[in-house]
């Protein structure tokens, strides 16, 4: 975007909110202060022009935002506890369909310390597989408390397809 700015160079500021505020107005971002860089074009001599007659050409660097521009979004899931496995794949779609989002890329991440994230074939014999798999590492009947007296360690793991897309 660009405006010629004609006045003294200390007025400048006004014109650049101006500029900004146009921008905003018509669905665009300015970049300076983001990677983008500032110009200014001088279209007379500074020592001939009195001040209120210089003229500069103020250029910005502009974008439109993209329509995903950090986008958050919790889901809240409840387990079984000792390797309880849950299939978040179609949460995970429909919450990415609610959001308005058509291209982007999902991080799905878990908070706490005794759950996990993975992908695997969600079928009996892999879920089966991994539950044992848990049963050897850590034994149920080995957990040593680590929480108050009342509440029991879960292993948990929260499962979506190893490549899928939003519909």
């Amino acid at each position: 975007m660009q405006t010629m700015h004609i006045g003294p160079y200390a007025s400048e500021p006004a014109t650049v909110e101006r500029m900004k505020a146009f921008a905003t107005e018509n669905g665009y971002r300015d970049r300076v202060g983001s990677g983008g860089k500032h110009h200014e074009i001088y279209m007379g001599d500074p020592r001939r022009a009195k001040p209120e007659k210089l003229k500069t050409i103020l250029r910005h660097p502009i974008e439109k935002p993209s329509e995903y521009d950090g986008k958050t979004a919790s889901l809240h899931l409840s387990t079984r506890g000792n390797a309880d496995i849950l299939d978040v794949t179609e949460q995970i779609r429909r919450t990415v369909a609610e959001s308005g989002v058509k291209n982007g890329a999902v991080t799905v991440f878990t908070p706490s310390s005794t759950s996990a994230l993975t992908t695997i074939e969600y079928e009996g014999g892999a879920l089966n597989d991994l539950r044992r798999l848990f049963d050897e590492i850590i034994p149920v009947d080995q957990i040593m408390p680590i929480m108050p007296a009342g509440t029991t360690g879960t292993v948990t793991a929260i499962f979506a397809p190893p490549c899928w897309e939003p519909r």
